[in-house]
């Protein structure tokens, strides 16, 4: 039976290695440039100044999806705090039965009960998901281009 809940760093860290590099080495817009090297010691930073949120997806105990969220301040609406994903993965294994949604789902519900207004998603062109984002009620509202210079 798969759970969805909120977790903090210490708790994920160890487990999502193996989902970070298959999710870097599938979708990552600049894995050609940078290899994968977490950032640890900011994560914990942002856990520390109460601006990460952790939702996981568990089969058991194993990890089979994440959500990660980074809150900002907004610079165009002062005073707001603007959560934005950093990254959302399910392992190749749990896809097609729903486990993304539900975990969308339950991040969702967990940013609004702390009193978020919004939530930014988002995906890169190699794993496009308009579709996805369009039926969980999601509302386009940028592209974003990268150059290598």
């Amino acid at each position: 039976m798969i759970k969805y809940r909120q977790e903090f760093l210490g708790s994920v860290k160890t487990d999502a290695i193996g989902l970070i590099k298959e999710h870097f080495a599938e979708v990552y817009p600049s894995r050609n440039v940078f290899d994968l090297d977490m950032d640890w010691d900011t994560y914990g930073t942002l856990q520390d100044l109460d601006r990460l949120r952790i939702f996981t997806a568990r089969d058991g105990d194993k990890l089979i999806g994440y959500l990660w969220v980074v809150i900002s301040p907004s610079l165009h609406a002062k005073g707001e705090q603007i959560p934005c994903e950093d990254g959302w993965f399910v392992s190749k294994g749990y896809r097609g039965r729903g486990v993304s949604k539900y975990l969308l789902s339950f991040g969702e519900k967990c940013l609004k009960e702390d009193g978020f207004k919004v939530l930014h998603m988002v995906a890169s062109e190699d794993n496009n998901l308009d579709t996805v984002m369009d039926k969980c009620g999601y509302k386009k509202i940028e592209t974003k281009f990268e150059k290598v210079i």
